[in-house]
């Protein structure tokens, strides 16, 4: 058994800093596959009703799927704290200087997942965070969400 096991399924952006962050670390650990689209707890009413939902949950997987206004709010924030995160990324490696550090793992926390599912191109939209993002991919232990964690494409264990 694994010193460590994290409870995560491929398409939980806070999973996958949790994951990240152990495998950068080189931590003894092991994905726990979370049936979170089927019938967990996390799907009743009760539960849905006292959580709010970030933009790529509504955009991607709630259902019914998020209400298009509430989504285009949800998409002008993103949009506008990104282009702060951006101007930052322009003239240093990292958000805190020229190495990594918690910051940049928390970050990457959703930025990786496919365009389709965030609505925008990163790299294109905003040239500085692909960048670093690059910069982060190269870091050893690095992996990608759907490969570092179960459950991609859904439901796969």
């Amino acid at each position: 058994m694994s010193e460590y096991q994290l409870y995560c399924f491929a398409q939980s952006g806070n999973a996958y800093r949790a994951a990240l962050m152990l495998n950068l670390i080189g931590a003894d650990w092991e994905p726990i596959w979370v049936d979170f689209f089927g019938a967990m707890v996390q799907r009743t009413p009760q539960y849905r009703s006292d959580v709010n939902g970030p933009f790529r949950f509504l955009k991607n997987f709630a259902k019914p799927a998020g209400d298009p206004a509430v989504l285009a709010f949800l998409k002008g924030r993103i949009d506008g704290n990104l282009a702060i995160v951006n101007k930052r990324l322009t003239d240093r490696q990292f958000l805190l200087g020229n190495r990594p550090t918690i910051a940049d793992v928390s970050m990457t926390g959703y930025l990786y997942y496919p365009a389709d599912e965030f609505g925008f191109d990163m790299a294109k939209d905003h040239p500085a965070i692909g960048a670093w993002l690059e910069r982060m991919k190269a870091l050893p232990g690095w992996k990608h969400p759907y490969d570092l964690m179960p459950g991609y494409p859904l439901g796969k264990k």
